[in-house]
């Protein structure tokens, strides 16, 4: 019997949650489970506005996952990176996450920014419960760094995701 009060008390909250809006103390953000890391091939995706250090972005959609690797070889057009899914309450929330990206030295080059850049950053909406993925597209060739490239996902101050790819140059013939 105690079950059923368990389920008829879990009911009673979720009604509550449907008619009610969301407040940030409701909010509850476990962790971000990252899964599925490799090479991957998108659709052509659309311009979106670059990160703090000038590094451009685009959105894409439809990821399909090519090769499970951690250590990646540095070519242009190769893009790798995870899938990954925020946990937590209430599902379908979308919530602001920053994405964290260290390189090795001497760093990747930015758009209009004369420096390289060795970490970057810029927040944008996962959706709780639901899949998303992180990508890079080796694009030019300054972004052919060699060395541990390190993605992170935050929510607030708290890690959600730590994913770490060691890329390599191509052998050369």
């Amino acid at each position: 019997m105690r079950g059923g009060i368990v389920r008829t008390f879990a009911f009673f909250l979720l009604s509550l949650s449907l008619f009610a809006p969301v407040s940030a103390s409701a909010l509850i953000i476990k962790h971000n489970a990252a899964y599925e890391h490799g090479t991957y091939q998108t659709d052509q995706g659309v311009e979106d506005k670059p990160t703090r250090q000038g590094i451009e972005r685009q959105l894409v959609s439809g990821a399909k996952h090519l090769e499970t690797a951690r250590t990646i070889i540095a070519q242009l057009g190769t893009q790798f990176g995870f899938r990954y899914r925020v946990v937590g309450a209430p599902n379908g929330l979308p919530v602001p996450v920053r994405i964290v990206a260290k390189f090795p030295a001497p760093g990747v080059m930015g758009k209009n920014n004369p420096k390289p850049v060795l970490a970057d950053d810029y927040v944008e909406f996962a959706t709780i419960g639901k899949e998303d993925f992180l990508t890079w597209t080796f694009e030019k060739r300054t972004d052919l760094v060699p060395g541990i490239w390190t993605f992170e996902i935050w929510s607030g101050d708290r890690k959600l995701v730590d994913e770490k790819f060691n890329i390599v140059l191509p052998p050369i013939s």
